[in-house]
């Protein structure tokens, strides 16, 4: 069985949608399998990394999007950003981020180019 965590992330679907779920300072705690992909780690190697600086365009709007989140309580916009990937070149995505309950944000992310 191959362990699809280390697919690269350029055979991801455009559009493909996926989660990232973080405590509320930003640090991974869950992440479905696509956006694991996505870091280019696997669940155990993401848990406890902060998500904010694998954005390398747009950060500070997603910082100020996650504060607004925090807070209000009420979802983001959608906003265009660059990701990085651990040991990967970056990734065009559109990210949302809500607030499900009182300990956690949850990412929404679109790849939408290479």
């Amino acid at each position: 069985m191959v362990d699809s965590s280390h697919i690269p992330v350029e055979t991801l679907p455009a559009e493909e949608q996926c989660w990232i779920r973080t405590d509320l300072a930003g640090f991974i705690t869950d992440a479905e399998q696509i956006c694991q992909r996505l870091l280019n780690l696997t669940l155990r190697g993401a848990r406890g990394k902060e998500l904010l600086p694998f954005f390398v365009r747009n950060r500070f709007d997603i910082a100020g999007e996650m504060r607004g989140v925090l807070r209000t309580g009420v979802g983001s916009r959608r906003i265009s950003a660059e990701f990085m990937p651990r040991d990967r070149r970056r990734a065009s995505v559109e990210v949302s981020i809500s607030k499900p309950n009182a300990q956690t944000l949850e990412w929404q992310f679109w790849l939408t180019g290479r």
